[in-house]
């Protein structure tokens, strides 16, 4: 949030100074041009910040194991993710933040929809470090990439269970290690229909591995972003509905906790369906 604060104040700033050293200031009906300038000029430098993260790709080797989250990604990446959200017009409304526990790692799980849906935590949970289970072809996307594997997200390939493993495994290993929190979109892929995607179970081996508590987490319209993005607002809505502890969960399956965390968001959803507003693409 303060690199979104600085650059809001240079661009008020650049705006006064804009407007008070040209003849604009003797001419009355000029005063809305620093009005105007102000999300200009903010939404400039936040678009000129965002292609400056491209000395990460620069500087980062992808072929080199990312054994700990770097700081400094981390950072820049919550950093980023409050001026993308001010960029695009987007206001984020949370329940039940305080119902996660501060004192343990945790699983974070959720719907997907959309690709600024792990941004949505990242902003709202900075203070902790959120590494991602993300699908291989991530780290061939220029910057984004680079950010993820010195984040520290983890690769995984559901077509070959012998990885799939070794990817869990390592999850559990950060939850258990006390290195990051994980998350998780257990449907594998973001749904094109915004239906819910049946939940793989094995992902929810993380959490029963490290015997860690599952942050069961609801997302409504951040797709809607791309769509708004800037001049129309987009409101996203994160609830997060229950903690699920070890020893709520030590006698189920992990397909039976699939059902339950798939269940509490879906009744959440329908819950708040009047929240959605689609664009004409998705109500065809």
């Amino acid at each position: 949030m303060i690199v979104a604060i600085v650059i809001l104040i240079i661009s008020v700033v650049a705006s006064i100074l804009i407007y008070t050293l040209t003849p604009l200031v003797g001419q009355w009906y000029w005063f809305w041009v620093p009005i105007v300038l102000v999300p200009v000029l903010f939404e400039v430098l936040g678009g000129i910040l965002i292609l400056c993260t491209g000395f990460v790709q620069i500087f980062t080797d992808k072929s080199k194991p990312q054994a700990k989250p770097s700081k400094f990604v981390k950072w820049l990446v919550n950093e980023l993710s409050f001026v993308l959200f001010m960029i695009s017009n987007t206001t984020i409304h949370v329940t039940g933040y305080d119902k996660v526990p501060q004192n343990a790692r945790c699983l974070f799980v959720s719907n997907h929809t959309s690709n600024f849906d792990p941004i949505v935590l990242f902003c709202i949970y900075h203070k902790r470090t959120l590494v991602c289970i993300s699908k291989p072809e991530i780290w061939d996307i220029p910057i984004a990439g680079a950010l993820a594997h010195r984040y520290g997200f983890i690769k995984i390939n559901r077509n070959d269970a012998r990885e799939a493993i070794k990817s869990i495994n390592q999850a559990a290993d950060n939850l258990k290690n006390d290195i990051s929190d994980i998350v998780i979109y257990p449907e594998g892929t973001r749904s094109k229909t915004l239906e819910m995607i049946e939940f793989h179970h094995g992902s929810f081996k993380i959490a029963t591995k490290a015997e860690a508590p599952i942050v069961i987490c609801s997302l409504q319209n951040p797709y809607m972003i791309a769509h708004n993005a800037p001049f129309k607002r987009t409101h996203v809505y994160l609830d997060v509905l229950e903690v699920l502890y070890p020893e709520q969960y030590k006698d189920m399956s992990t397909g039976d906790i699939a059902k339950y965390v798939q269940d509490k968001i879906q009744k959440n959803l329908d819950e708040h369906a009047n929240r959605k507003v689609m664009p004409k693409k998705l109500r065809k």
